[in-house]
């Protein structure tokens, strides 16, 4: 179970090692007064920056129903938006915090959930002193100062993305760890802001726990920032957890506030993006669903997976499933790494990641 969970936290992480890259941000483009910043951020991914693994080549090939392999190149659109990324629990040093380092472990997971973005805003993902995967294992993801530490990281490089970047519009970007901060930065820096609600085109909390009271969308944990319901809205929220079967009591996610009256958030990214219920994966290789031989970045499964949100006994989820033909080669259910508990965690993001970086350029315009 341990070499399990860290090998789905780690999204397929083998090695580990530092890069260099970019630790200063770029200079003002503007006067004016500026917002505090508690140290230079060490940006994982920023425009411009040398080896940036959000730039990763967005190759892609195509597994059809009878195993027919196509590669299509991502098209070249420019970006008229930005996208603060926060990645979800990846660090596999030893201790309670991160290092504020760039190892490999953060280059995959920028390359697996957030490259495909790429092509349709500016990305920047900060590194910060994240809880790793140690302090999971240790019973110390509570720990009050590591968690403090780590917000701080991520408002100070918040702070610094707005000093450098004055007017332009934003998505947020994150998951499972990275939803937790940035669900907390949006209610400490953006909910209570008008000026900054204008700017925020969205922000996509995935595999997190945003809550809202049953049947409405806003109120809650947001109260001036509601879900989306159309992919034309901005200053909207996009969150769910991903299962391929109804959630057992023991789960970690899609769990009702019983105290507040409220339910977990689900909105659907592929009926958001105007693909109704169809899927639109994209997979690194590395973590391809099926065996492959494919040499490209990623791989994608069309036709395969639908998603819809369902709710039952006070629990709610964005439930996938599989839809195979005659003759096809493609599994017939998707691995669920942890086990039911943690549904299809892993792939929160992948399953649904064409839909979500459609919904972004829809959003943009």
């Amino acid at each position: 179970m341990r070499k399990s969970l860290a090998a789905l936290l780690l999204v397929a992480a083998c090695t580990s090692g530092t890069h260099p890259i970019a630790t200063q941000s770029p200079t003002p483009t503007t006067g004016g007064p500026k917002l505090p910043v508690a140290h230079p951020t060490l940006w994982l991914c920023q425009p411009k920056a040398t080896g940036d693994p959000c730039h990763t080549p967005l190759d892609t090939t195509v597994i059809q129903a009878g195993g027919a392999k196509v590669t299509q190149p991502a098209p070249d659109v420019d970006q008229k938006v930005d996208c603060f990324y926060v990645y979800p629990t990846v660090s596999r040093a030893r201790t309670t915090s991160a290092p504020l380092q760039v190892d490999q472990a953060e280059r995959d997971v920028a390359v697996a959930q957030v490259a495909p973005f790429s092509s349709v805003c500016r990305v920047y993902a900060p590194v910060y002193r994240q809880l790793t995967v140690s302090a999971l294992f240790a019973g110390k993801y509570n720990d009050r100062r590591a968690r403090a530490q780590s917000h701080a990281d991520v408002v100070s490089a918040f702070h610094d993305y707005l000093n450098n970047n004055p007017g332009r519009r934003f998505v947020l970007i994150g998951h499972s760890q990275g939803s937790l901060e940035l669900l907390s930065l949006l209610q400490e820096e953006v909910d209570g802001n008008a000026a900054l609600r204008q700017r925020l085109v969205s922000a996509l909390l995935i595999g997190g726990t945003l809550k809202v009271p049953a049947g409405k969308a806003a109120g809650g944990d947001l109260q001036n920032i509601p879900l989306c319901t159309s992919g034309t809205q901005n200053g909207c929220a996009v969150a769910y957890n991903t299962f391929d079967t109804t959630p057992p009591p023991t789960t970690l996610f899609g769990r009702p506030d019983k105290a507040r009256h409220l339910v977990a958030a689900c909105t659907s990214p592929a009926l958001l993006a105007g693909d109704v219920d169809a899927l639109k994966p994209i997979v690194p290789v590395s973590q391809a669903l099926t065996a492959t031989t494919a040499t490209t970045t990623f791989v994608t499964y069309p036709g395969y997976l639908t998603g819809a949100c369902h709710q039952r006994g006070g629990y709610a989820w964005f439930q996938v499933d599989v839809h195979r033909v005659a003759g096809d080669t493609r599994p017939a259910e998707l691995p669920k790494v942890l086990g039911p508990a943690w549904g299809l965690h892993l792939y929160d993001v992948s399953l649904a990641l064409g839909n979500l970086v459609e919904l972004v350029r829809l959003e943009s315009r």
